[in-house]
């Protein structure tokens, strides 16, 4: 960070004075090795003018090495008492003048190409003038004068401004004007804390004004630990989230993994890829349907197949969607083949096949993972684009179809109140005209409101069935209140920095008191009140493409931890600990095409599983971190 620039008069809290000790003898330091390559690392501007990070400078493996060199130095705990002036701190020391250390830093890693912008691209893409401006004038190295710094618990560095020094460089006067802070261990390793807070000024003019002062910056090796391309992760009173011990795991890892079912294909889209999977309400059985239409019903409790059967349709393609529902005598699997058809096959307590399949025109809706299917799982919709309507069915009672006819052209999601009274319906209108959101009544039909013309993607009622929420415009949520038709929406607006790619999955948490948003490259998480703000927010690099897509999956495990599918794998994000939990592929790569742009989170609570279809079509169960 570049050091503080004092005004005539601005006191500033110093650094405490070096401790008053016999010259350190120069460690035999391990080497830099292994290092990524020069072309894989990139300067990243956190804080304008003052913070630049470099992801992933020295690998895993080299701060572990570095982590156990150092242990064996004569560490110091400074005095509990500072002098007049400096800054309250208690940690552990070592400090050493050491030329040619700074010089194999400066020269033997990327830094220096980095920092003067000799590689092909360093991420700032300065020009000269712009280059000297921000480093504060020509850089010819690092201070010769090393530090290091350890923090056991319960230590801690107060507030203070780096001063400028003047140093001797290869023998060239020189000032130093940013400090180079590389951080070694981190939540990962099994270190929790030992971040630095920076703590920006207002913006020149404002520093006497009533606004608040700019929120304090985090950074640490847990925030580099984090793919080059999130540009913004969770964090807690300023803390930037940490990996959980062990994680990011990956698919190989047999130890952590619970369950895992391959429908006779390989981890491409071929006909024994599975595309969609769905666990009935009673945890009992999981079901899944290749692309081949061919149907297998597990036991997980014994992890074996009950039933299987390839399901004939007209249409050729993958099933979209899938669910099962369940009631005291029979289980029913809905399978919907895209928007022309579903098939429903019953199966009995024992797994065994009832009666014939049946099949119902339409399909369910899975664009924005909307269940499709009534709270008490005996009633379910299916949209018929061809005959411009949707119609409700009843499990139960074949003679029932209720028409709802009362949209336009295209249909993109639809919801059930919790008491099974209403439905409410989005339509998508490809005509030129708007589309509409409107609720229904189930048992006739009937249209008993209408919330005006939106060009909303998605929408979600809340648990307890007081709030509607949808989105607008694609740059924002409404909420409605379902108790009283005149209260005007209240709009939940997005992070300036967020670019706008639509809204595709919304997630409440089961007290209502959260409301979670997967859009294109982003998830958003606000708190629902009476002044409702975000409190969470991850973004990807819109510049992934289809790498990026979207943040999809969203379950809610109780109302403190949320999981998601992201970069082709499983994460969850607990809001207690700030700690992140990661299944996929491997810690970072990304999965480019797979089934988690569609498919579900599937969390069982009886076991303590969370899982689903993977991007490699395959299913897998991990359990999920107490």
């Amino acid at each position: 960070m570049a050091p503080k620039r004092k005004g005539k008069g601005e006191a500033a809290t110093k650094p405490p004075s070096s401790l008053q000790t016999s010259p350190a003898s120069t460690p035999n330091w391990p080497i830099f090795q292994p290092l990524l390559p020069e072309s894989d690392l990139a300067l990243q501007e956190a804080l304008t003018s003052q913070i630049v990070t470099i992801t992933n400078f020295w690998t895993a493996t080299l701060c572990k090495n570095y982590v156990s060199f150092l242990s064996s130095l004569p560490l110091t705990t400074t005095p509990g008492k500072p002098k007049k002036g400096d800054a309250v701190r208690v940690n552990d020391r070592f400090q050493v003048d050491d030329p040619a250390f700074a010089e194999r830093l400066w020269s033997g890693t990327a830094l220096k190409n980095l920092v003067l912008g000799l590689t092909e691209t360093d991420g700032l893409e300065l020009d000269d003038a712009q280059r000297r401006e921000l480093w504060g004038g020509e850089v010819i190295g690092l201070n010769p004068n090393i530090r290091i710094y350890r923090y056991s618990k319960g230590q801690f560095f107060d507030q203070h401004y780096d001063d400028s020094n003047n140093v001797t460089v290869s023998g060239v006067p020189a000032r130093t004007t940013w400090t180079l802070l590389l951080y070694l261990t981190s939540p990962a390793t099994g270190c929790i804390g030992g971040e630095t807070v920076f703590y920006p000024d207002p913006e020149t003019g404002k520093k006497k004004s009533k606004e608040p002062p700019p929120e304090p910056f985090v950074v640490g090796l847990e925030a580099a630990q984090r793919p080059p391309d999130l540009l913004h992760d969770f964090q807690k009173d300023n803390i930037s989230v940490s990996w959980a011990p062990g994680h990011p795991k990956e698919w190989t890892d047999k130890v952590a993994l619970k369950f895992q079912f391959s429908d006779g294909g390989p981890v491409a889209y071929t006909g024994g890829a599975i595309p969609v999977a769905a666990l009935s309400s009673d945890e009992k059985y999981l079901v899944t349907v290749n692309v081949s239409h061919h149907v297998s019903v597990l036991d997980l409790a014994r992890g074996t197949r009950v039933y299987d059967q390839t399901l004939t349709s007209t249409y050729k393609d993958s099933s979209v969607a899938l669910r099962v529902l369940t009631s005291p005598s029979n289980y029913d699997v809905l399978v919907s083949m895209n928007y022309i058809e579903v098939q429903r096959l019953r199966l009995s307590p024992e797994g065994a096949q009832v009666g014939n399949i049946t099949v119902y025109p339409g399909g369910l809706l899975f664009d924005k993972g909307s269940p499709s299917v009534s709270p008490n799982e005996r009633r379910f919709i299916t949209a018929v684009p061809d005959a411009g309507q949707y119609n409700i069915y009843d499990l139960d009672d074949p003679n029932v179809r209720i028409v709802i006819d009362n949209q336009r052209d295209d249909f993109y999601d639809v919801s059930f109140t919790p008491d099974n009274q209403y439905v409410v319906a989005r339509s998508w209108s490809y005509s030129g005209l708007p589309g509409s959101t409107k609720m229904f009544e189930v048992n006739s039909g009937t249209l008993v409101r209408d919330f005006n013309n939106t060009y909303s993607e998605t929408l979600s009622i809340s648990p307890n069935g007081e709030l509607l929420a949808t989105s607008f415009d694609s740059e924002a949520l409404q909420l409605w209140s379902l108790r009283n038709a005149t209260t005007e929406p209240v709009t939940l607006k997005l992070p300036a920095r967020v670019t706008v790619g639509g809204f595709q999955r919304l997630a409440w948490s089961p007290d209502s008191k959260y409301l979670a948003a997967g859009l294109y490259n982003n998830l958003v998480i606000w708190e629902i009140g009476p002044s409702s703000r975000i409190i969470q927010w991850l973004q990807l690099d819109s510049n992934l493409g289809n790498a990026a897509r979207d943040v999809s999956g969203l379950l809610w495990l109780g109302s403190s931890r949320i999981a998601y599918r992201v970069f082709g794998g499983l994460e969850i994000y607990d809001f207690k600990t700030n700690l992140k939990y990661r299944w996929g592929f491997s810690p970072y790569t990304h999965w480019v095409d797979g089934a988690y742009a569609v498919s579900m989170t599937i969390w069982d609570k009886s076991k303590g599983w969370i899982g689903g279809s993977d991007a490699d079509y395959q299913v897998r169960f991990w359990e999920v971190p107490e």
